[in-house]
């Protein structure tokens, strides 16, 4: 999660997220200070605080920008997983369809 710490609504989303971390142990959760990490924010083209981005390894699959509340953050994160193991099974279906 990009935040700053002259955002409040990153202050307060902060805690937002502690709660998704307890609920989500399978994502590892980072905040990252874009005053300190500026080329890292413009490598995620962060345009706005907080923003959230999902990511598998380096590649970018989802995430959300601006502030949400802990049941909005909590149902868009169920979506996206949902929607990325979805695209990731049919991906290996069609892969294993195309086999000799």
């Amino acid at each position: 999660m990009f935040v700053s710490r002259r955002c409040p609504y990153c202050i307060y989303f902060k805690g937002v997220v502690e709660k998704l971390m307890l609920k989500f142990p399978e994502i590892a959760f980072e905040f990252v200070d874009v005053e300190e990490n500026p080329e890292l924010a413009e490598k995620y083209n962060v345009e706005m605080l907080p923003t959230t981005v999902l990511l598998n390894g380096d590649e970018v699959v989802g995430g959300f920008m601006g502030f949400l509340d802990e049941r909005t953050a909590e149902k868009s994160l169920r979506d996206q997983i949902r929607s990325i193991k979805r695209s990731a099974s049919s991906a290996h279906s069609k892969l294993h369809r195309s086999s000799p």
